[in-house]
């Protein structure tokens, strides 16, 4: 999947994950796609470093340790972005991370090219 469809894609998955879950707030859908644009690099830039320096532990986890960092990368997503989204806590954003993935997995099978 393109990069810009993944960008559309989580910024209607941030809309309606700030609609169905009390501890997360999204102020406006301009907020959201900025938080889009911003997950998109840091997936591309500090998740690789940081699978590399977690390998040991993911590897005695059997990869659930990637499920931990992908929930880091959410809350980054949401401090860089600053106040126009709001996440609770860890668990929320770890809760967002796993929402987002299945909301895009649905859209890609979905929309299959």
């Amino acid at each position: 999947m393109g990069m810009f469809k993944r960008i559309a894609i989580n910024t209607l998955g941030f809309m309606l994950i700030a609609y169905l879950l009390p501890g997360v707030v999204v102020e406006s859908w301009g907020v959201a796609f900025t938080a889009s644009i911003i997950l998109a690099l840091l997936n591309l830039t500090v998740k690789p470093v940081l699978y590399l320096f977690t390998l040991p532990i993911n590897f005695f986890t059997f990869g659930l340790f990637s499920f931990v960092i992908n929930g880091l990368i959410i809350m980054m997503t949401a401090n860089f972005v600053g106040s126009g989204i709001y996440i609770s806590s860890f668990g929320t954003g770890l809760l967002v991370s796993v929402l987002l993935t299945l909301f895009q997995r649905f859209i890609e099978e979905v929309t299959e090219d």
